[in-house]
């Protein structure tokens, strides 16, 4: 029966190192968009009526928070921005957003791709020359002091996600990598496993395998 080969330290660490990696960059990536709202000016928005579009849920629209009510049109309306990893929702909750005066909006980001790692949601009341945010207590949406929501199982998936192809590319350079190096020991005489010259011995002296071919 042949043995069921074990994967060797350096595939076991070098999937951790990069699975590690991809946690690291997806959670600061995706602070820095959340809190600075960068990633909602160049996505593509669409205006749509939040009140009678269909399929809502599928669209992982936000719910309303305690307190606040959506009200009628013209008040109702949703801005949906798009982006890579990247899904923002403006809500008008109070007021007319065409006309920019006492608006009180829902605001929520969500990043993450394939599934959501980590979410916001504030609702903020602005006019023409002054913007606070009324919920939840104590963020600060226009210094970008806001409470942020993680998704340990959307970030698991997400970084696997990544970090797996990344790994399988890394194992195949260094599959052809050894190819290359133990033909040229093969050739030259050497041990292929350490590199000792063998000189035509039976077994190598230094780490006890035998000549490739033995």
């Amino acid at each position: 029966m042949h043995k069921i080969r074990r994967p060797s330290r350096f595939a076991v660490l070098s999937l951790l190192v990069l699975f590690f990696i991809a946690v690291v960059a997806i959670l600061m990536i995706a602070h820095i968009d959340l809190k600075r709202y960068r990633t909602v000016i160049p996505g593509p928005a669409y205006f749509l009526d939040y009140e009678s579009s269909e399929n809502a849920s599928s669209r992982w629209w936000p719910t309303i928070p305690p307190g606040f009510e959506k009200r009628e049109a013209p008040t109702g309306w949703i801005y949906l921005y798009y982006g890579f990893a990247f899904r923002g929702y403006i809500i008008t909750l109070e007021g007319d957003m065409r006309g920019f005066e006492d608006v009180t909006q829902l605001q929520s980001f969500r990043y993450g791709w394939p599934m959501t790692t980590q979410s916001t949601k504030v609702v903020v009341s602005y006019g023409l020359s002054e913007r606070k945010t009324l919920w939840p207590e104590g963020a600060d949406s226009v210094s970008g002091n806001v409470p942020i929501t993680y998704h340990p199982i959307g970030l698991l998936i997400n970084a696997l996600l990544y970090a797996i192809p990344l790994w399988v590319v890394l194992m195949l350079i260094r599959s052809l990598v050894l190819v290359i190096r133990n033909r040229r020991r093969v050739r030259r005489g050497e041990c292929v496993c350490c590199g000792y010259t063998l000189d035509g011995l039976a077994m190598c002296p230094e780490c006890g395998s035998e000549p490739a071919g033995a």
